[in-house]
This record gives structure tokens, C-alpha cells and sequence, in this order.
């Protein structure tokens, strides 16, 4: 695809850029509402049900989502109303991803983007047919990404249900492989209530060590750089760590109180996003908001992420501060809990170890798909590669 065959246009020629609106008075509903930072929440209504693209009006300029179906934005971001016979909705989509947002920015102390400079971006767009199937490319391996994040998600559903049966229900298999509880086990009496012969009352800290992360010294620039994997607390919002923040050197690692835990660790949000979990599938240090729970031979990272994940609710219920919502290293490790026998625990990582291995190979697999997606995706729009015209 050479140049010479794109035609340039204005982005108002190619949308009409329209305005979210308030959510707060919609009822709870199917229909995705998002801001800046993806789908808030889902509600009843919707602002439009066809093909569109959000822009960030405020906020994250980079976030640009691609939608069909009903949908609703929020007043921080654009959606738009695509002239499908000029570009096809998810090439545009493609095409602005390449652009810079952050160099627009209009706004002070909040990043901010206006209509006005919107609509002059000037956009080379090819035929209908090359937009076609330079979309489709592009497409396959987000649709790969997205179906390896369905298997994950059933995965981790699965792990955590098996979880409930077994530790919460009672209901494990007994040595006939029938269902424990509701199979008249012999259950006895604790500070916890009714819990199954053998099992134990325990803390956290009976079971693991714990590990409160730290920040090295920001106007020290030989602590930051190649070495060490270094997160922030938000990273927790993904269903596993695969990547750091930043990285911090040798140095850097030995200079503050932040620690390097191994791959299984699982890692609870402190402060701000207090009780948000995820575990580690990557060594890495944290911040100081961030503590880990190491897993070791008899408590492995199976058991002790469905035990954080089942108590963190309550674990998080402790939380202090008006400002800002805290809950502290000693919270975590004074947490009591119902444990089972090291047989049953052994038993249960046993089946779900693998789920959490095919989790980790599914979201390694997307990190390089969205590596080779980005390579593409510049090289494609200025027909620096060759596209088929598809029959």
C-alpha cells in the first residue's frame, strides 16, 4: 500500500464527536458505562448501541477503547458517530491508537483533550478494502488476547469455587470421595464455630512470611533503571503481575526497605486500593503500599492466594484513616482463619497448581501478541507493510 493511495482527511469528516454524561442517576442494568479507565459499572440506559470509539476527554489521553453494542460514557469521554463510507469503525480505532494524545493536552493540573483539536487531526486513510484487512490483522490478535482473558477468568472462577467447597463448605472428599460435611463428618467446636476434626485455628503469620515493599530514593538516579521488576499498588488490578512499574537497581534494591519476593507471591494493596489481590508470576519488589505473602513447601501459592482471596474481605474490613484508607502489615499477620490438614491442602494444590500455571502461559502468551500487535500496528497504517486486498 503506498501513499499515493491514502487520501487524507479531517477526523470530523470522519466522526462526529459526541459528549458522555452523568451515570449517577442511572439504575443498575447490562449496559457497560465507562470513563477514562474502562467500564465504571453497568447500568440501564445507554447514550448509543452501534460501532464507536471513546476518547478521553480528561484524565488518561492514551485510553482509547473500541465498542459496539450499547454502551454508555461517562462526561470525561468522547464516543463517537463513524462515517462508515469513508473508514470502517475498527480501523479507525486502529488508526487513532497511533497518535499522541498526551502532546494535545490543553488541561493544567488535569490532562485534557476539546472537540476543537479533535476534529483537526488530519488522518491518511486507504480503501475501504485495505482498512478492511489491515482491521483484520489487527484484529485477530486482540481477539486472541481477549479469548486467552475468558479462559483466565473461567480458570481463576474455577480455582476459587473448588476453594469454597473444600475450605469454606467443608465439603472436600473423604476418604470414600464423598462430600464431607453432607456426609456426616465428624465436625467439632472452635472459636470459629463448627470447623472439621483435625483442622486448625491460625494466623498468617503461622503459615508464611510476610513482606511490607518500599521505595527507593527518587532523587538518587542510580537506584532506578535495569535490574529489578518494581510495582505501585495499582498493578494489582491485574489478575496476575507479569510486569513492573519501573525497575530499580542492585542498589536501589539494598538501599530501601522494599524486598524481592519470588513468583507465587501473593500481594495485597494496602493503601488506596486496599483489598486488592494478585500474585506474582515475576520476582519483583513493591512499593510500600503493597504487602506480599511469601508462599513456602507446605502452604504453596495455590492454597495461600484462595485463602487471601476468601479473607481479604474481612482482612480489609480493619482498615483506618479518614484521608486515606489503610490497613497495616500486622492486620494481615494477626488474621485468623480456619486451616485444614497439610494432606488436604497438598491434595487441593495438586488439581489447581495447573490451573494457575495455564493462567500464567495464557497471560505471557498476550504479553507478546500485544508486542507484536504494536510493532504492527504503526508499520500497517503508514503501509510501511503490505496488506492483501481480501476477496
Amino acid at each position: 500500500m503506498s501513499f499515493d493511495e491514502m487520501k487524507t482527511y479531517a477526523l470530523s469528516e470522519l466522526c462526529e464527536i459526541k459528549y458522555g454524561k452523568d451515570h449517577k442517576k442511572l439504575l443498575d442494568g447490562s449496559v457497560p458505562v465507562y470513563g477514562t479507565g474502562g467500564i465504571m459499572r453497568y447500568a440501564d440506559s445507554h447514550l448509543y448501541d452501534k460501532e464507536s470509539v471513546l476518547i478521553p476527554r480528561k484524565g488518561t489521553l492514551s485510553n482509547i477503547f473500541f465498542v459496539k453494542g450499547k454502551f454508555w460514557t461517562v462526561d470525561t469521554l468522547f464516543w463517537t458517530k463513524i462515517n462508515e463510507e469513508i473508514i470502517i469503525p475498527k480501523f479507525l480505532y486502529y488508526n487513532l491508537r497511533t497518535i499522541n494524545f498526551s502532546e494535545m493536552n490543553v488541561g493544567s493540573a488535569v490532562p485534557s483533550l476539546t472537540t476543537e483539536l479533535l476534529n483537526r487531526v488530519q488522518l491518511d486513510i486507504p480503501s475501504l478494502d485495505k482498512q478492511k484487512s489491515i482491521a483484520n490483522i489487527l484484529s485477530s490478535l486482540d481477539d486472541k488476547i481477549e479469548l486467552n482473558n475468558k479462559i483466565n477468568k473461567n480458570l481463576e472462577e474455577l480455582a476459587q469455587t473448588l476453594y469454597k467447597r473444600w475450605f469454606v463448605d467443608f465439603e472436600f472428599p473423604n476418604e470414600n470421595g464423598e462430600p464431607y460435611k453432607s456426609s456426616g463428618g465428624e465436625m467439632v467446636e472452635s472459636e470459629l464455630g463448627l470447623i472439621p476434626n483435625g483442622w486448625q485455628i491460625k494466623t498468617i503469620f503461622d503459615i508464611a512470611d510476610t513482606v511490607l515493599g518500599g521505595t527507593p530514593s527518587r532523587s538518587n538516579s542510580t537506584f532506578w533503571g535495569k535490574g529489578h521488576q518494581w510495582l505501585k499498588s495499582g498493578e494489582l488490578n491485574n489478575l496476575r503481575i507479569i510486569k513492573g512499574t519501573e525497575s530499580i537497581t542492585d542498589l536501589g534494591l539494598k538501599s530501601s526497605a522494599t524486598k524481592l519476593m519470588p513468583i507465587g507471591t501473593t500481594l495485597i494493596a494496602i493503601t488506596g486500593y486496599v483489598g486488592i489481590i494478585s500474585m506474582l508470576e515475576i520476582e519483583a519488589c513493591a512499593n510500600q503500599s503493597v504487602v506480599g505473602v511469601i508462599p513456602n513447601d507446605k502452604y504453596p501459592r495455590s492454597y495461600i492466594f484462595g485463602l487471601i482471596k476468601e479473607e481479604i474481605e474481612t482482612i480489609a474490613s480493619k482498615q483506618t484513616g479518614s484521608a486515606q484508607q489503610h490497613i497495616n502489615k500486622n492486620d494481615i499477620n494477626s488474621h485468623r482463619f480456619i486451616c485444614p490438614t497439610e494432606q488436604l491442602i497438598k491434595q487441593f494444590c495438586s488439581i489447581v497448581e495447573s490451573l494457575n500455571k495455564n493462567i500464567a502461559i495464557n497471560l505471557f502468551e498476550n504479553q507478546k501478541l500485544s508486542q507484536l500487535r504494536d510493532e504492527l500496528l504503526p508499520k500497517l497504517m503508514n503501509g510501511e507493510i503490505e496488506v492483501p486486498i481480501e476477496e
